[in-house]
């Protein structure tokens, strides 16, 4: 995202690790070391989950099972959410990419 704005959308592939920068923006929520990180149903572990400042976190999207399921259905998007107590949640869409295999 661009300096200050929030997080509207994040690129994973569920099949790789993938490593994710999360912003707030400057109207949005604070995060904290209790917030929560979901991508569709299923949750990233908090050791996952690294507080950058109040408003930015880095997360570690390792491959999943239940995002797999989702793009072998077809469907390339999910929602993103991000949970921190006493606070408003921070909502992304999250798009399911798979990356193409190389030619030999």
């Amino acid at each position: 995202p661009a300096t200050g704005a929030a997080t509207r959308s994040a690129r994973v592939d569920p099949n790789v690790t993938t490593d994710l920068l999360l912003c707030s923006g400057p109207d949005g929520p604070s995060f904290s070391p209790q917030s929560a990180v979901f991508l569709g149903s299923a949750a990233v572990a908090p050791d996952d989950i690294h507080l950058l400042g109040r408003g930015r976190l880095a997360v570690r999207v390792r491959p999943s099972p239940t995002l797999q399921a989702l793009l072998a259905r077809g469907e390339q998007k999910a929602a993103g959410r991000v949970v921190t107590p006493d606070q408003p949640d921070l909502a992304f869409q999250v798009e399911l990419l798979q990356a193409r295999r190389k030619r030999k």
